[in-house]
């Protein structure tokens, strides 16, 4: 499978976007900074041998930044609270990112334990942890009073 990165550059907005295109699909990739070019940290590996975990990383900025770090050689554990959508990510990433070690953890962060236990699982697949990202959020009703 063909991975490739395009670079767009929107003058008017003043600003890049990279896409990146797998077999068909472009995913959004990365930033309104027009400075910042992930090409150079995925060439030269920035995260290899590092390892990442990503909660609420089965959809949306979740998910990319896990491909992100992926591409820039980190190994991830994706943590969000259906498997099927983190095993639809971890194919994503698989199909990013050629050897890609990924770890997929159904984890409620509301549940105390159930962070716990994704930090174990990190720990024991990997025999680390470096960087956390704590991508996942729950809103409750927003009308209510405390």
């Amino acid at each position: 499978m063909k991975n490739s990165l395009l670079r767009i550059t929107t003058s008017k907005f003043q600003f890049t976007l990279y896409m990146r295109v797998i077999s068909n699909s472009t995913y959004p990739l990365c930033s309104v900074y027009s400075t910042i070019d992930p090409k150079e940290a995925f060439a030269s590996q920035t995260y290899r041998g590092k390892v990442v975990l990503i909660t609420g990383a089965s959809r949306g900025i979740g998910q990319e930044t896990a491909i992100t770090y992926a591409m820039a050689g980190a190994n991830v554990t994706i943590a969000g609270r259906s498997q099927e959508t983190l095993d639809k990510t971890a194919a994503v990433i698989h199909a990013a990112v050629s050897g890609a070690q990924v770890l997929a953890v159904p984890t409620d962060v509301r549940d105390p334990k159930a962070t716990e236990a994704a930090v174990q699982a990190t720990l024991e697949r990997f025999g680390r942890l470096d960087v956390l990202i704590a991508n996942a959020g729950a809103s409750g009703n927003l009308n209510q009073s405390t």
